[in-house]
């Protein structure tokens, strides 16, 4: 009976609204602790970009006046290299800064990590709603949340990852709203649907998986299972697909001028995006374009907590089993939505070979999916253990608190390793981590290395950075005089480097004068960053 404490604890009233509370009191106080990353400065950028493209578009002869002097001989949106990159959230984002008169670079960027985790806190109550109607069970509702929330690279980058997490926010709420539909709600949920749908396509384009897979759902659900409603069915496909369209029309600028031609260069740029980097995979370096089709299939695998795996497996098994056994339920088509969103994305990237690096950040979305499987999963052995140990119904309860125990220690590993969740991997990394994948590939570990140059170092001293072109933006304007940043690391007092690219550096790999290392971070025995003094 005691073990069935778990289950009764997670039933208590009240406590979803309690706990979301304190996950969003403590993402309101740690927001701040997150460095600026890697693609921060390139998406503000392009949502100036698109804000000067759609002011040439709209008031031409406005344009002038509203552009800033120094952009005014900005290129057209058809010669700017970005051009096929959405602008969903940064170019609002950019209208927000100069809207509350943020003039500084940090303050700016702070302003798009609490933006960005504001977005993500968002999705868990659809997430919620989502799981609690469709299992009818307190506890494991939020078990999938806590699925959802503290995988430890999902909770870091929930602050900072300015498209990847925002997408995953869509996705989840689109499932949720798919899933209203193929219950048999009405059409204000499709035009929900279309809604969100356009924005998630016009945040990336990757976004249209989810008409693919949701009408491909749809379409199985109403033959196999013999509905008689075709008229209504396809009078709601319709409404969706034309509030998708426009939505996805009027929330991507560069498609305003060339529709359907603009709509093929987005396209065809999505499997074979143009990078040349070098990436560290399995202890060696590829060019991007080389990589193994298996790459993010190993990523999956090696940074996502392996009870979650175990968890979605099950899922996965339980849904193919259904679909083979309980063809003509309607249930079934509702698992098989969001086994497609989990799986039809991860195959057409290992088909179509498609480029990718930094992990499997550009498939985070299909995690919408995953974690809906990993909550079926938890259902279904809950439901095997209490068959199997009917007399004994400690044994479910001891299931349901071995679950608990798991999120317990993620939470214990999040907040030990904070701020550098980023970098969490599985035992199935195996040993010298850092020397066989990419470590902090989005660079917000140089904050913490500029604070201990800021607080250890004389004013102005001179720091030559290995990699993240957005690394002075964590220095306040303030704190500009503080430290001087060089690319000549002759002229450097110090070097910082968080061993992305590394070995291909060729200012490091040259320099022949002894060096000092005087800080560095490491997690889980894996160095994260260093500091170097050259002097």
């Amino acid at each position: 009976m005691k073990l069935n404490l778990f289950s009764r604890l997670l039933n208590t009233p009240k406590l979803p609204m309690i706990l979301f509370v304190v996950y969003f009191i403590s993402g309101l106080l740690i927001y701040k602790d997150y460095g600026v990353s890697y693609d921060e400065g390139t998406e503000r950028h392009i949502g100036i970009m698109n804000i000067i493209h759609v002011a040439r578009q709209l008031a031409p002869g406005m344009a002038s006046k509203v552009i800033p002097p120094d952009l005014k001989n900005a290129p057209d949106m058809e010669h700017y290299r970005d051009r096929d990159h959405g602008a969903l959230f940064a170019l609002p984002m950019v209208v927000l800064e100069k809207g509350l008169g943020i003039d500084d670079e940090l303050g700016v960027y702070r302003l798009w990590h609490l933006s960005t985790f504001l977005i993500f806190a968002i999705s868990i109550i659809f997430l919620y709603k989502l799981l609690s109607e469709r299992f009818q069970k307190q506890y494991v509702s939020l078990l999938g949340c806590f699925i959802y929330i503290f995988s430890p690279r999902f909770f870091a980058e929930s602050f900072y990852n300015p498209k990847d997490l925002p997408l995953l926010s869509l996705f989840v709420i689109a499932g949720y709203l798919g899933f209203k539909i193929l219950k048999g709600a009405n059409y204000k949920y499709a035009i929900g649907l279309g809604l969100v749908m356009g924005l998630a396509t016009a945040l990336r384009i990757v976004g249209i998986f989810l008409p693919l897979i949701f009408g491909g759902a749809l379409v199985l659900k109403h033959f196999f299972t013999q509905e008689k409603d075709l008229i209504q069915k396809l009078k709601m496909l319709v409404i969706m697909i034309v509030v998708y369209l426009l939505t996805f029309y009027i929330a991507f600028p560069y498609l305003w001028t060339d529709p359907i031609g603009h709509f093929i260069e987005v396209f065809e740029n999505l499997s074979k995006y143009p990078l040349n980097a070098p990436v560290l995979f399995e202890g060696q370096y590829y060019i991007a374009p080389d990589l193994p089709r298996y790459y993010a299939l190993i990523w999956i695998l090696i940074t996502t907590p392996i009870p979650f795996l175990l968890l979605a497996l099950v899922g996965v098994i339980a849904t193919l089993k259904q679909w083979i056994t309980e063809y003509n339920k309607p249930i079934t088509y509702i698992n098989l939505f969001f086994l497609g969103l989990f799986v039809g994305p991860i195959l057409s990237v290992v088909v179509l070979d498609s480029t990718l690096y930094d992990g499997w950040r550009h498939l985070y979305f299909t995690y919408a999916g995953f974690v809906y499987l990993a909550t079926l999963g938890i259902v279904t052995l809950e439901d095997l253990l209490k068959t199997w140990f009917a007399n004994k119904p400690v044994v479910a309860g001891g299931f349901i608190g071995l679950n608990v125990l798991v999120v317990v220690y993620l939470l214990a590993w999040i907040v030990k390793n904070h701020p550098y969740q980023n970098v969490y991997f599985n035992v199935l990394a195996g040993n010298h981590v850092d020397k066989k994948f990419e470590m902090d590939y989005w660079g917000t570990s140089y904050k913490q290395a500029l604070d201990y140059l800021k607080a250890h170092s004389q004013k102005g001293a001179k720091v030559k950075i290995n990699g993240n072109i957005c690394a002075s933006y964590n220095l306040g304007k303030s704190e500009k005089d503080a430290l001087k940043f060089v690319s000549d690391i002759n002229q450097a007092d110090y070097f910082i480097t968080e061993y992305r690219h590394f070995n291909f550096n060729p200012d490091f790999s040259a320099y022949q004068v002894p060096s000092k290392e005087v800080f560095n971070v490491e997690v889980d025995g894996n160095k994260v960053i260093s500091i170097y003094s050259l002097k």
